[in-house]
């Protein structure tokens, strides 16, 4: 029993050191104004340094319009340019951008 306890406690602490204070997340939650419908153009396709989204495959990669997949009709929201802002107000954060609307 002592084995498991020290394991799992080891387990966490792992988990714990291993959490980037220099990745901050943000929930993309609300409606149809936050998953976005405006048409995609070519420079809501361009990567941005820094600035990540959650993919369907729970996988993080550079951040493009749509971010939200839920839906065909998905286009241009507000989470990317959102993002883009937050990088900028702080050159040393990564950002990480989890659709939820």
């Amino acid at each position: 029993m002592h084995r498991w306890l020290f394991g799992l406690f080891a387990l966490v602490a792992c988990a714990l050191q291993a959490a980037d204070v220099n990745f901050h997340l943000y929930l993309l939650i609300g409606q149809s104004n936050m998953a976005g419908r405006g048409k995609v153009e070519l420079q809501d396709k361009v990567a941005v340094p820094r600035v990540l989204m959650l993919n369907k495959a729970n996988e993080w990669v550079s951040a493009v319009d749509p971010i939200h997949f839920d839906k065909t009709i998905a286009g241009v929201s507000l989470g990317r340019t959102f993002g883009i802002e937050m990088a900028k107000a702080n050159k040393e954060v990564k950002i990480g951008l989890i659709p939820c609307a």
